[in-house]
């Protein structure tokens, strides 16, 4: 939902409409998605690592 409105938002600043920022959507969602994961994976890697006994 965030990516989506991010690209409206783009398509406004850069064009004047908010159709000219739908182009943005797909790789805005993978980005996100992408960073979700990375960081995900390396949390709970520092987690396990600082919560091991």
């Amino acid at each position: 939902m965030t990516d989506i409105i991010s690209s409206l938002i783009i398509g406004v600043v850069n064009k004047g409409e908010s159709k000219a920022g739908l182009k943005y959507t797909l790789p805005l969602i993978v980005i996100s998605i992408s960073l979700f994961f990375i960081i995900r994976f390396l949390l709970m890697g520092f987690l396990i690592e600082l919560f091991a006994f």
